[in-house]
């Protein structure tokens, strides 16, 4: 069975007529195979930009499961080969394609489009990491908010009956305080957060002005052990498993404090195929409604595995933001008014990471949250002992830092 990455080597489909075909011959080559098998078309189409992330990887399995025809986008060579990785031995892996392009590429947006011409789109590609975004704005616009529009233009230009989904952010709520919910203000306080909620105004502008189906989901953190290692939760449990494997000391962390609503990937994929099933598009928050600490999670993880959260965890000063929001919790009302709810805990959630890393490291499996000590994150108890980077001091939980990591 052949792999759905080497199926992406000149595998967009043509279904478009000749006059829409882009005249940038750079793409054109790519968009339309000699392969007849390939020019075929079955079922439902949806495209995934950003595919090779988390909730790509999620969402391709559900739409497969659904018995979609998936072409999936990621500008990241190496994540689409773990992706089609994951994805073989599936029996209906003939209906998934995968491509290496970056959606900041207008012409070669618009190439795809005009070939497949989906039934839905969903839009994750995106520069995610709000850290990152300090040092490189200028990259983090390019690749949120003119990532968006192309997306926008080549959907109203080449596809406009398909149903577009823009993954959103909880960061453009900012400073504003919990609960955040659709009427909530935008005061975002970071380049990401700025640059999401011009991509989020794009949305709102080219479903008013064209009348694309168009929607977006403000999604708040949501994990899982496809979660990359640059975000804190993944860290955590990376961090745990390398520690009971006798190969890390102390993990480095920045602001404790920072509270965040935690779900599962999964859930939150459920709810962006939910939001294009309605008759009418509209914005919502998928959130779960409960906000926990990133010492909270810690502690969660570590009573997994019979540790003391404290004597392994040390605060980065290098891992501070430069502003960070303090509480970010959620109520996602209109999801739930048709008929979305979060089917994970954050117990469970958290012990799905820890035991993945565990077994991926062929170590003993994590104790079920219910056979698990109480984790104890209280302010009043002593912290961790120093790292041994020259850079990193003790976490003294209570004092107030300024950014999470």
């Amino acid at each position: 069975m052949r792999s759905p990455y080497r199926q992406a080597i000149g595998a967009i489909p043509h279904t478009a007529s000749p006059d829409t075909r882009p005249t940038d011959t750079r793409t054109a080559s790519l968009a339309y195979p000699e392969d007849p098998l390939l020019c075929v078309i079955v079922a439902r189409t949806a495209l995934i930009t950003g595919v090779a992330g988390q909730d790509g990887s999620y969402l391709t399995e559900a739409l497969l499961d659904s018995g979609y025809v998936v072409f999936g986008l990621d500008r990241n060579a190496a994540a689409l080969r773990r992706l089609a990785e994951l994805l073989d031995g599936r029996p209906d892996l003939e209906n998934v394609t995968l491509r290496q392009l970056d959606v900041t590429d207008a012409a070669a947006m618009d190439d795809v489009v005009a070939s497949v011409r989906p039934q839905e789109l969903y839009n994750l590609a995106a520069q995610s990491r709000v850290d990152r975004s300090y040092a490189e704005p200028a990259a983090t616009h390019r690749s949120i908010v003119d990532g968006m529009r192309n997306v926008l233009e080549a959907v109203r230009v080449f596809a406009p009956e398909c149903r577009v989904f823009q993954a959103s952010s909880c960061e453009m709520f900012g400073d504003s305080p919990p609960p955040q919910f659709e009427e909530t203000e935008f005061r975002p306080v970071s380049p990401y957060a700025v640059a999401k909620t011009m991509a989020h105004q794009l949305v709102a502008m080219y479903r008013g002005m064209y009348g694309i189906y168009a929607c977006a989901g403000v999604m708040f953190n949501h994990e899982s052990p496809r979660r990359s290692a640059d975000f804190v939760t993944r860290r955590i449990t990376q961090g745990i498993a390398l520690i009971v494997a006798g190969e890390l000391d102390s993990i480095p962390l920045g602001n404790l404090e920072s509270r965040r609503d935690w779900g599962h990937a999964r859930d939150y994929v459920r709810a962006m195929r939910l939001m294009l099933e309605q008759p009418a598009p509209a914005d919502r928050v998928i959130a779960t409604g409960e906000s926990h600490s990133v010492a909270d999670f810690a502690a969660l993880a570590f009573a997994l595995v019979d540790r003391d959260w404290r004597a392994h965890v040390s605060r980065d000063p290098a891992r501070l933001r430069p502003a960070d929001p303090r509480d970010f919790r959620g109520n996602a009302r209109q999801m739930r008014a048709i008929g979305w709810t979060p089917e994970s805990s954050l117990a469970s959630t958290v012990h799905e990471m820890v035991d993945a890393d565990l077994k991926d490291r062929g170590l003993a499996p994590a104790k079920r949250p219910d056979q698990a000590d109480p984790p104890q994150t209280s302010p009043s108890q002593a912290g961790p002992p120093q790292a041994s980077s020259s850079q990193t001091s003790p976490i003294r939980v209570g004092v107030s830092m300024s950014a999470a990591s």
